[in-house]
């Protein structure tokens, strides 16, 4: 089913006059992109519709969810979701046990996290850090980066042109790109965009494409400066961009889009279109500092803290959460906990970029007896993607019976093999 004001639901719209244009960047990096990136924050904020925005929260889709089944007089149900699905499976099956005959979430984020945060070892409460920095999903993009590009590098360069300190080349790329705003324009391609299209690629796992993406980079910022990387002519002016958009369209596509997916919206002649199915999850949901300057503060925080360029474009995400118009009174935030937890079924890629393996390990010991299901992959979502991983899936639905203990399934995809 479709959570409320998301899919086939009425969607949360946000729209109507406004002087105030989409962010001309990914996530903002500069005291002036910052500021634009504010200003349309609280014109989403003011325009969103309350009548759904005051309804949006996980617990309130757990509650349809509960009526649904009894209106089917059944009296158990199963579930499977993915991504954010994953914390809607464990917030239902907290809510109501008794009603679970199997559960399977894939693609975790930590429950806790989201909704409150864990504390700081030094005191300091969770939910002083926006909800976007305390998922750990900027660790999780870096370490599929670098578990990606030191499989390009051991491929080497026939099979990778990037190969050869591939990682050191795309933080260069990405310095080069953050650093030097006229290169960047001349070679049509932003800091932002190059850090969220290396995102939007990694949901995918399609790590040749990053590496060949980069590499392309590489070139015609070497071409700029008199000193190319190989004999080979640069990419024909455009194709950057080219990439860029085809990997927006292509994660807005997907069932489960980042936050780099193409912009659900438009402006025009002074209106604003907006959809705030995102927000009006993420913000019901989460407790989130009030002030605007947390954000900037987390977003450095999260790049110093392992996260490097992924830590501001992952951060800026909730940004709007800051002074949210709907209510989260109705929201559910613990505590996580099921009984019987074997009919719970957990699984997680090795690097995912989004929901890193951590968030599995933190939902599993909030609920014990709960089996989890791991894969080498890199990507977002595993089922459907491994086939080891969807075959355990399948059968814990179809005989509401989990593994005897925790399955490690192979890695299957060979991204440098073509």
């Amino acid at each position: 089913m479709d959570p409320r004001g998301v899919g086939g639901s009425s969607h949360l719209t946000c729209r109507g006059r406004s002087d105030t244009a989409y962010p001309s960047v990914g996530f903002p990096d500069t005291r002036r992109q910052v500021r634009d990136w504010l200003a349309f924050d609280t014109t989403v904020q003011r325009l969103c519709d309350r009548r759904i925005a005051d309804h949006m929260s996980t617990a309130d889709t757990a509650r349809d969810m509960d009526l649904v089944r009894q209106a089917l007089g059944d009296e158990q149900a199963s579930f499977f979701g993915a991504s954010y699905g994953s914390v809607l499976g464990a917030t239902w099956v907290s809510m109501f046990p008794g009603t679970v005959r199997a559960a399977v979430v894939d693609s975790v984020l930590d429950p806790v996290a989201w909704t409150t945060g864990r504390d700081l070892p030094d005191g300091t409460p969770g939910s002083s850090l926006p909800i976007s920095a305390r998922l750990g999903s900027e660790v999780g993009s870096r370490d599929a980066l670098e578990a990606g590009l030191a499989e390009c590098d051991e491929a080497g360069r026939r099979a990778c042109r990037l190969a050869g300190d591939a990682l050191g080349r795309w933080d260069a790329v990405a310095a080069r790109l953050r650093s030097d705003r006229a290169a960047a324009r001349r070679v049509g391609l932003s800091y932002s965009d190059f850090v969220g299209t290396t995102l939007g690629m990694l949901y995918g796992g399609d790590l040749w494409y990053i590496a060949e993406f980069a590499f392309q980079a590489e070139k015609q910022l070497s071409r700029l400066a008199g000193r190319p990387t190989s004999d080979e002519p640069a990419a024909p002016d455009g194709t950057l961009g080219r990439t860029v958009r085809e990997v927006r369209a292509e994660l807005a596509r997907s069932p489960y889009p980042g936050p780099y997916a193409a912009v659900a919206g438009r402006s025009r002649q002074q209106r604003l279109w907006f959809d705030g199915s995102t927000h009006g999850v993420m913000c019901s949901d989460s407790l989130n500092p009030t002030g605007t300057a947390a954000w900037s503060e987390a977003a450095e925080r999260t790049r110093a803290a392992g996260g490097a360029d992924f830590g501001p474009s992952w951060t800026w995400l909730s940004s709007a959460c800051s002074a949210w118009p709907g209510s989260g009174e109705d929201a559910y935030r613990g505590p996580f906990t099921m009984p019987d937890a074997e009919r719970l079924l957990i699984v997680s890629n090795r690097h995912d970029p989004a929901t890193p393996l951590s968030g599995a390990l933190a939902l599993q010991q909030l609920m014990p007896g709960s089996r989890l299901v791991t894969t080498g992959d890199t990507g977002h979502v595993a089922t459907g993607a491994n086939r080891c991983a969807t075959e355990v899936v399948r059968d814990v639905l179809r005989t509401a019976e989990s593994p005897a203990e925790d399955v490690v399934c192979t890695r299957e995809r060979e991204p440098f093999t073509r």
